[in-house]
């Protein structure tokens, strides 16, 4: 009896955010910079009005979808890259930030702290590929991927 009961709750359950999920209209957006690196994403919204017609709701940034890693903005250039790569913080402040540079199996090449607003990275000795850096503070991670061609 239990697993039945069990059961349906879970069909309950999944049929609510069914219908929750299907409710929310967002859609992403993403802004790039002339070596394509995202330099923002937002999303937007689609506003029901009383006739019954959508709209787009206001296309704000949002403060959280935005790239930062604590309260600077980061930029990684060029990318694709043939061997070294920068990455440019707006701002350190007293944050430590410690920059992994892994192959997408998880492979470590590189740890380092930053100390600098700019920092360079060397994927010469590396075949041509995906890699990926994750940035770290105290509160957040955040990852972006290096092509390397």
């Amino acid at each position: 009896m239990n697993t039945k009961r069990i059961n349906i709750l879970l069909v309950l359950a999944m049929l609510c955010a069914a219908v929750s999920l299907k409710a929310q209209n967002a859609t992403v957006h993403f802004n790039y910079d002339a070596n394509g690196n995202r330099t923002m994403r937002y999303l937007t919204f689609q506003k029901v009005e009383e006739n019954g017609k959508s709209t787009d709701a206001d296309n704000e940034a949002l403060p959280s979808a935005i790239d930062f890693i604590a309260s600077s903005q980061v930029s990684l250039y060029p990318n694709p890259t043939y061997g070294k790569f920068t990455v440019a913080l707006t701002e350190m402040g007293e944050m430590n930030i410690l920059a992994t540079l892994s192959t997408t199996t998880g492979a470590v090449i590189q740890q380092c702290k930053l100390t600098d607003l700019q920092s360079t990275f060397d994927l010469s000795g590396q075949p041509a590929g995906v890699y990926l850096l994750r940035l770290s503070t105290d509160e957040e991670t955040q990852v972006w991927k290096i092509v390397k061609q």
